[in-house]
């Protein structure tokens, strides 16, 4: 890594939580002051309390995608113009330097369902600057995996769903 240059960390694995940890993050980062933006890509979220809060503590969002939600075979041309409109956003951020950290949530899914190339990723991502940058979803690319400065995975041992339990408002989402 070369010294000034944000760093890149990848929250991946089947496991609940790597929203929240990009979010419990979100929330440190502006308790110390830092300027963050989180771009939501491939999720909204039914209530918006996680907006909400964010709009209490000064973190920047912004939601590039349909509210639905969809899987790869549901992609349409709408959904990567969208996702397209939030990567240069981001570029212009990153380009700006407007932000201290920049979270992209889901956009290893979107790599996943072809919509943006690895190669298109790490592209951007060399544009960072200064800029922490969190990447999360499931199936972290290999390539992302080896350019990224730290990576976590977040594996499911036991989920309340398993057994028919019900996502709450508030602790699940």
């Amino acid at each position: 890594m070369i010294e000034n240059k944000g760093r890149v960390h990848v929250f991946t694995g089947n496991g609940r939580g790597k929203t929240s940890a990009c979010i419990g993050t979100a929330v440190r980062a502006a308790g110390y002051g830092l300027r963050v933006k989180m771009f939501f890509f491939l999720k909204v979220f039914h209530e918006g309390g996680e907006y909400a809060s964010f709009d209490k503590l000064g973190v920047d969002w912004r939601i590039c995608c349909r509210p639905d939600g969809f899987g790869a075979a549901a992609v349409k041309e709408k959904d990567v113009q969208d996702l397209q409109s939030g990567l240069y956003e981001v570029e212009h951020d990153f380009i700006g330097q407007h932000y201290d950290l920049i979270i992209l949530d889901e956009i290893n899914i979107a790599c996943n369902f072809k919509m943006i190339s690895i190669k298109e990723l790490i592209d951007l991502l060399e544009k960072r600057g200064n800029t922490e940058v969190i990447i999360s979803g499931r199936y972290a690319d290999p390539l992302i995996v080896e350019y990224a400065d730290q990576v976590s995975s977040i594996e499911s041992i036991k989920h309340a769903r398993d057994k028919g339990g019900k996502p709450k408002p508030g602790i699940d989402y």
